[in-house]
């Protein structure tokens, strides 16, 4: 504590070490500080601060909207056909000329019916 006193900073923390020694001899250790950075005082007075004006239109409103409705859908079981945009689990088994293929293969598979990420499909009927 002295040494940091000496050279006037202000530790953080601070860990400290052993090093090998002989029986019956002082004991010596290291010790490592982190130190807070010195932050110097800024003259602020003269300077100018330009404040950003945003404009957010009705577009941007139901844009947000539409992206937290689709980011939390919810889950219902259907004893019927979903109608379209209805989030569905699926298990699929990709053919090619009849003959499954590798990684084309899928169980509870989440699809939103009608988004066309999968494959176009048509409205149930």
């Amino acid at each position: 504590m002295q040494a940091v006193n000496e050279k006037g900073l202000k530790p953080a923390g601070a860990r400290t070490s052993a090093q090998d020694h002989e029986p019956r001899q002082r004991l010596r250790y290291t010790a490592t500080f982190e130190i807070y950075p010195e932050v110097k005082r800024l003259e602020i007075k003269d300077a100018r601060i330009e404040r950003p004006v945003v404009t957010v239109s009705e577009e941007d409103v139901n844009r947000t909207i539409d992206t937290c409705r689709r980011q939390r859908v919810g889950w219902n079981p259907w004893s019927v056909p979903p109608p379209m945009k209805s989030r569905v689990l699926i298990d699929f088994q990709g053919r090619l000329d009849g003959v499954p293929f590798e990684g084309g293969e899928a169980k509870d598979f989440p699809l939103v019916l009608g988004n066309n990420t999968l494959m176009k499909v048509s409205s149930p009927a």
